[in-house]
């Protein structure tokens, strides 16, 4: 019986984008398309000078997501990289965060986004929460 499960093997090089790690790529199994998707944290910033947290698996979903649930305008251009940059977790205001059915939503752990904006890990050698 195959393996339908992604393996290191299924990922490849130019899958790999600047800031997010690995992308797994969609897996077929007959004419059942199983797709899998990574969810990012990004540091979205608005036109207003407010700023917030939002989960997407591109940078153009969170700023997406973000313009439609809080009505306000995310600064940029709606397909360039200002205004949401990636950072390692979720942080405080959250405007909207992933409720997985099986683990729930993840806590804001990042305490300084603004330092840790544009990471994919924690720069700190110690949790800010100690």
């Amino acid at each position: 019986m195959p393996n339908h499960f992604p393996t290191r093997s299924r990922f490849r090089r130019d899958s790999y984008r600047a800031g997010q790690g690995f992308i797994p790529l969609p897996l077929r199994r007959g004419r059942v398309g199983l797709t899998f998707e990574t969810m990012n944290n990004y540091w979205i910033t608005f036109t207003d000078g407010t700023e917030g947290c939002c989960q997407g698996a591109t940078a153009y979903d969170s700023k997406t997501i973000a313009e439609k649930l809080t009505g306000k305008t995310v600064r940029g251009n709606k397909y360039s990289a200002e205004g949401a940059v990636v950072i390692p977790y979720p942080a405080s205001p959250v405007i909207w965060q992933l409720d997985h059915p099986v683990s729930g939503k993840f806590p804001p752990f990042c305490y300084s986004p603004r330092k840790c904006a544009g990471k994919t890990d924690c720069p700190h050698s110690r949790a800010c929460s100690e």
